[in-house]
């Protein structure tokens, strides 16, 4: 492995910001008692993008995103209220390099002892990718007991790229995803960073005809389900589950791979999956037949034993729409089996859509089931996380002169 480097830089006053621009029916805005106006800002001195976030069982928010800058991305720890911790790294911000890498950060995990988990894909000048994951201490330092200087890679494995939701934390140790010239990777590796040897084989699944993975979840009873895109050429929301082993399910769907086809759709965008128990909810959005871009939200069910949900929709899958490009990049479900997605939606760059069990949209949260906010020049929402009744979405605002911020907006649905 090559060396890492940390920078850690100071946080500008978060609080000299005041979000405009937020007026919306009430239940279905951000809460304003949360940073200003239901914003937490990272207070950015250049310029970054919101990617990922999670709550701490203590309500302090850890952020990711990338910074303007190749070969960087971003942590900022934010207080319950929404202000920058100032005991996480310098005034609540560090800033990371994986020393001459490129770095492609995706997804963000916590663990109960308040370490935090960063999955992407390194990428070597010249050189192919690698998945990898970094882990910080409650600090915010590069965990010094986590691979080597705090950052695990999985090695050589192709032409790999991690997407979006690709990372799990099972207790101490992590599974990462991505796409490869050998189709679907799942790497797990152990407490110490290291790949673990009782996994697959030497740590790293390969599930050959799986397109386009772009998610991985970890049951409590320690089954991994992985979302992509497709099987072997066909699109559609596919999944596939190992046992905790690293051994794969063939008795879903074909060879291990269930898809969900849409057949009124041009193509389907797989960005996120969510565990119920055993079952799984995979979300995204599905292309419009003719009509260049413009896209409806898609979600489709599986159940606990690898079939489609019938009492999901009409067939296990559903699609819907608020209006042109709607968009579902990360989801989360609640203790009562509500199904929350963070993306975007025609005039509100930070949606929030809450799904019922049964695959309608809820009407009884927030704004007839959406949480909708468009702060002055942001970007979409592409993480959530759910904690204490509360939703959490992560973006990117950009406010006056203050450059790009990851932005957490926080809804009381």
């Amino acid at each position: 492995m090559r060396g890492v480097c940390v920078r850690i830089v100071a946080a500008l006053a978060v609080c000299t910001f005041v979000v405009a621009g937020t007026a919306l029916a009430a239940g279905g805005k951000p809460d304003a008692a949360f940073g200003q106006n239901g914003f937490a800002l990272s207070g950015s001195p250049s310029g970054e993008f919101g990617e990922d976030v999670s709550v701490l069982a203590d309500g302090r928010i850890v952020a990711m995103g990338t910074v303007n800058q190749e070969n960087q991305f971003l942590l900022a720890r934010f207080d319950p209220d929404g202000t920058l911790d100032a005991t996480f790294g310098d005034q609540g911000r560090v800033i990371y390099e994986h020393e001459g890498a490129h770095t492609y950060a995706e997804a963000i995990e916590t663990d109960a002892e308040g370490r935090i988990y960063v999955g992407g894909d390194f990428a070597p000048p010249g050189g192919r990718g690698q998945l990898g994951v970094v882990r910080f201490t409650p600090d915010g330092l590069p965990d010094p007991e986590w691979g080597t200087n705090g950052v695990a890679t999985a090695g050589a494995l192709g032409r790999v790229f991690a997407e979006d939701d690709n990372l799990a934390v099972d207790g101490e140790s992590a599974l990462i995803t991505g796409d490869s010239n050998k189709g679907a990777r799942v790497v797990r590796f152990g407490p110490d960073g290291e790949l673990d040897q009782s996994f697959a084989s030497g740590g790293i699944a390969t599930i050959g005809s799986l397109v386009s993975p772009s998610s991985v979840a970890v049951s409590g009873s320690g089954k991994v389900t992985v979302l992509g895109s497709g099987r072997n050429g066909q699109t559609g929301m596919a999944f596939s589950r190992l046992s905790s082993s690293g051994k794969l399910d063939k008795s879903i769907g074909q060879k291990g791979v269930l898809l969900a086809t849409f057949p009124d759709f041009l193509s389907i965008d797989a960005r996120s999956v969510a565990l119920d128990g055993e079952s799984a909810v995979g979300t995204g959005f599905a292309y419009l037949k003719g009509s260049g871009d413009d896209t409806d939200f898609a979600l489709a069910r599986v159940t606990a034993k690898g079939k489609l949900d019938r009492g999901f929709g009409p067939d296990g899958k559903v699609t819907f729409d608020r209006g042109k490009d709607d968009t579902i990049f990360d989801a989360a479900i609640a203790g009562d089996g509500t199904i929350f997605g963070a993306g975007y939606t025609s005039g509100a760059d930070f949606m929030g859509v809450a799904v019922t069990p049964k695959g309608k949209v809820d009407k009884s949260l927030g704004k007839k089931g959406f949480l909708l906010a468009n702060p002055p020049k942001s970007e979409p929402a592409h993480g959530i996380a759910l904690h204490d009744g509360k939703v959490f979405l992560a973006g990117t605002a950009r406010l006056g002169d203050s450059g790009d911020d990851v932005a957490v907006a926080r809804f009381t649905p």
